[in-house]
């Protein structure tokens, strides 16, 4: 998995296009402020989280698994706090939401942006991930290591601040590393 030189990043922040970013940029704060507010999430927390996160989904969710609606929901107040999870918490998260990491990587974003990276099929593109490895919970392990690393390089608060202006919020360091990495991914996409 390798993330593009910060040089071919920086030129990507010029060319984002803020109109067909408009839904997401103008909920995302919102649905980050949700769970700042929110203490200890609860099971209709986690539900109300999980409904908004497939607003940002192409699909609609088809399997939840009420049973595990409780432990789930003290994973993710795991990961509120600590900011850690094993795969095999990420696992059970997945079993409990309609089987798929993109959508627990969302809910995971939204619950703590500075620790968990969203993922999805544009990014898994932009970074070089085969479209069967999207679902892979080792594979989305990686990707949050990697970037966790990658924007802890002395370069990445210059480009951190390029985007927040650009988009004239600030948005956690991972968010923006996504942010790019979508668009490089789409690009490729539309390339095709």
């Amino acid at each position: 998995m390798k993330i593009p030189a910060f040089n071919f990043l920086e030129e990507e922040v010029a060319k984002l296009d803020l109109e067909k970013m408009g839904f997401y940029l103008l909920t995302y704060p919102a649905f980050i402020n949700f769970f700042k507010k929110i203490n200890t999430l609860s099971k209709e927390d986690v539900l109300v989280g999980y409904g908004f996160t497939y607003s940002w989904m192409p699909t609609i969710p088809k399997n939840i698994d009420k049973s595990l609606l409780g432990s789930s929901a003290s994973i993710l107040n795991q990961a509120k706090v600590n900011g850690d999870l094993s795969a095999n918490q990420l696992e059970e998260l997945k079993k409990t939401f309609n089987n798929s990491i993109v959508g627990v990587s969302k809910l995971l974003h939204f619950i703590n942006p500075e620790n968990f990276p969203i993922w999805d099929s544009n990014v898994a593109r932009a970074v070089g991930v085969a479209n069967h490895k999207v679902n892979s919970t080792a594979v989305y392990c990686e990707y949050k290591a990697t970037c966790l690393g990658f924007s802890k390089k002395e370069n990445f608060n210059t480009l951190l601040k390029k985007i927040n202006k650009k988009l004239e919020s600030d948005v956690s360091a991972l968010r923006a590393l996504e942010i790019l990495l979508f668009s490089i991914g789409k690009d490729k996409k539309n390339k095709a």
